[in-house]
């Protein structure tokens, strides 16, 4: 009796996890944006970071610590190529964000100094100053 209520137990807990709306981390193009950022930003927070090579793996690293954490109902985090989100968009200015909400773009955070990005706990201060967490 009792290892086939853990059974059942372990079972419920696993559907949930596999069920789980998680964020993610999505990698976008200049094509999706309309619908990736405004469109999904009528819904909920879409926090939109522009990269290159010098700075992807950092930032990728730090987003995926952040979206551990908070459900798709909250937050949606996307990357996107810098040259192909704004094709003249300074070096020097990457990487940087943008929160879109209601369709609008609401916050943005750009570096100073390319390639510095926020640590997870950085970027979870940010988040709650902009009122997205």
């Amino acid at each position: 009796l009792f290892l086939q209520r853990y059974k059942q137990q372990r079972m419920q807990q696993m559907q949930k996890e596999t069920h789980s709306q998680a964020t993610l981390v999505r990698h976008i193009s200049r094509d999706d944006w309309k619908s990736k950022v405004n469109a999904t930003s009528m819904d909920t927070w879409v926090v939109v970071t522009m990269t290159d090579t010098f700075s992807k793996n950092v930032v990728i690293q730090e987003l995926h610590q952040i979206a551990r954490q908070y459900d798709t109902s909250i937050l949606h985090l996307l990357t996107i190529e810098a040259t192909d989100a704004i094709p003249n968009w300074p070096t020097d200015r990457v990487p940087c964000m943008f929160a879109y909400r209601d369709g609008i773009k609401q916050h943005e955070w750009i570096t100073s100094q390319r390639g510095d990005f926020p640590s997870r706990d950085r970027l979870e201060i940010l988040f709650q100053q902009w009122g997205i967490l």
